[in-house]
């Protein structure tokens, strides 16, 4: 029954993406899902394998009496209320062998419970730990936890060895630090890790590029309190004062690297002090990362927080990130094999910070994303609040970004974005990209302060379409050192990778059929002189404006809407 009502709560979680994105119908075109690629077998969400289901209900009743009797006789001794519980244990217990044995239940006069008891309340989910056998301890299979022997040979022993049994749990005990290269995990494992990784700076030690790695693995978890430590300044060569990050050397590991793995838990765990990306989803279905925290340092490049590559059906929440590169990012690398889109994706309840892109989808997209939702969300510092750069020939359709609080603002010339605090763009990559679109995106209740423009800006052979603003107030304001006036275009070799251009509240170009419906627009105290309009409109057809408010930062120079 437990197992069932999980199973209802994931299902329920999943269909907000479906009911979120389905309101973007009214934005234009009729909503029409993509077809799906061939998917694995049904199977059930993730969660914690706890309780067995093979009950009867006279079982179900025999254990929960005595799980209850146990745990009042831990907490009071054997009072007269335990003692009831008792006997109706026992009873429930007769009763459930007597239906095994398809024979009538003996009769039983009613239990009477004592008239001090209070009534329980509802007990939560007894959760019981797995055997002894089912628990495979990294020492039993010579690791040493000492922070200097490398331990990935005793480790990958004790993850084989699990993988031949069921409901296996590979233990990295708490209080130790173990030194591993690569480990490659397998399906049906439960991989807690309650003690240190602390990842080695051998090459050598590697047999890929990633530290923990699997691939087509049904039914993993990733559990655990502990850490994984990622040594990222021994992977550096020099910090660039001038670019204000560290400059990398010439090889360094991802952290996570999951590949096809369906079914796929990824639980409490950390990692800190990344190298390269963090937790990569490549080509995975049915996926929830949650409680995850990300430590990373903000000064070092190209250490994404999350990452869900050509992934569906997959929910991050409750997650605390902080990483130098994109916070969550939602993507389709260029890959040797077809992993289909990136779809059905739903990111709640998460607290961001980075030097680049809070939430985003792109900038590689080679073939399409599509019903997206991003909610609940406060990033907390970043180049960019909310981010689609479209670069590639995929398509990005159906993208909720909803309830949202951001801060976005510049950093030095080296990273990515100049402090828009809400940026779609559809540029190619190069001349002889075939761009994609961008269409369908609904962005409302989002508030937040940024040094640079609302941003929304397509191309003559990309135009942007159906886009609705709904009740985002945003504060423009100057608050660093860096130069402005200038957009972030990159990654491109065909339009200025970094654009000189005035900055207007909301700037909208080669767009078309675009509402804004309670909008606004405030200047701060340090307003330049390059702050110019509320909003500044460029090539934009289907223009809706409802209690739009804003003007000029200054009114003696720039109207208070300016359009091309």
């Amino acid at each position: 029954m437990r197992a069932f009502m999980n199973y209802c709560k994931h299902v329920r979680r999943l269909a907000v993406v479906l009911i979120l994105t389905a309101g973007l119908r009214v934005l234009g075109q009729p909503f029409q899902q993509p077809s799906m690629p061939s998917a694995p077998p049904p199977m059930e969400p993730p969660r914690p394998t706890v309780v067995s289901t093979n009950l009867t209900v006279e079982e179900a009743e025999a254990q929960e009496m005595a799980a209850r009797a146990a745990d009042t006789n831990a907490d009071a001794g054997l009072s007269e209320a335990a003692k009831a519980l008792e006997r109706m244990a026992m009873q429930a217990a007769q009763r459930a062998a007597a239906a095994q044995a398809g024979q009538p239940p003996p009769e039983q006069p009613a239990e009477p419970l004592p008239v001090t008891m209070v009534a329980p309340t509802p007990a939560p989910p007894v959760v019981r730990a797995p055997e002894p056998s089912n628990v495979f301890n990294v020492f039993k299979y010579g690791a040493k936890g000492n922070g200097i022997t490398l331990d990935t040979a005793a480790i990958q022993r004790t993850i084989d060895a699990a993988a031949k049994g069921s409901n296996a749990v590979v233990e990295i005990p708490r209080g130790y630090t173990f030194v591993v290269g690569t480990l490659v995990l397998a399906g049906g494992i439960d991989f807690n890790v309650d003690g240190e990784l602390l990842i080695s700076t051998n090459p050598a030690d590697y047999t890929g590029d990633s530290v923990i790695c699997a691939s087509n693995a049904p039914d993993l978890k990733i559990t655990g309190t502990g850490v994984l430590n990622g040594r990222s300044l021994d992977f550096m060569t020099n910090y660039d004062a001038v670019g204000e990050w560290w400059l990398f050397g010439p090889w360094r590991p991802k952290m996570f690297m999951l590949t096809g793995c369906t079914n796929l838990l990824v639980r409490d765990i950390a990692f800190e002090d990344a190298p390269y990306w963090g937790l990569h989803l490549l080509g995975c279905y049915g996926v929830l990362v949650t409680n995850v925290t990300v430590k990373n340092r903000l000064n070092v490049p190209n250490c994404d927080g999350i990452d869900a590559d050509h992934s569906q059906q997959v929910e991050i929440c409750n997650c605390d990130v902080e990483a130098g590169d994109d916070a969550v990012v939602v993507k389709n690398t260029r890959q040797s094999r077809d992993y289909g889109p990136c779809a059905f994706i739903h990111v709640h309840d998460c607290t961001l910070q980075t030097q680049d892109s809070g939430v985003k989808i792109g900038t590689e997209t080679v073939s399409d994303v599509h019903d997206v939702v991003f909610e609940n969300c406060r990033i907390a510092s970043a180049s960019r609040g909310l981010t689609i750069q479209l670069r590639d020939e995929g398509s990005v359709s159906n993208v909720v970004f909803r309830d949202l609080h951001f801060f976005a603002r510049y950093f030095a010339d080296p990273w990515w974005g100049r402090g828009e605090g809400i940026s779609l763009t559809a540029i190619p990559r190069t001349a002889e990209t075939k761009l994609g679109t961008i269409q369908n995106i609904l962005i409302t209740n989002v508030t937040g302060q940024a040094e640079n423009s609302v941003r929304i800006n397509g191309t003559p052979g990309s135009i942007i379409r159906h886009v609705r603003l709904e009740n985002v107030a945003i504060t423009l304001d100057r608050i660093t050192k860096y130069p402005g006036a200038r957009y972030d275009n990159r990654p491109t070799r065909v339009s200025d990778p970094i654009e000189t251009h005035l900055t207007s509240g909301f700037f909208i170009r080669y767009a078309d059929d675009v509402v804004l419906r309670n909008c606004s627009l405030r200047w701060g105290r340090n307003a330049p002189v390059y702050f110019t309009s509320a909003l500044e409109t460029d090539h934009v057809t289907g223009l809706q404006l409802y209690g739009f408010k804003g003007g000029s930062a200054h009114p003696d120079t720039y109207e208070d809407m300016l359009f091309h």
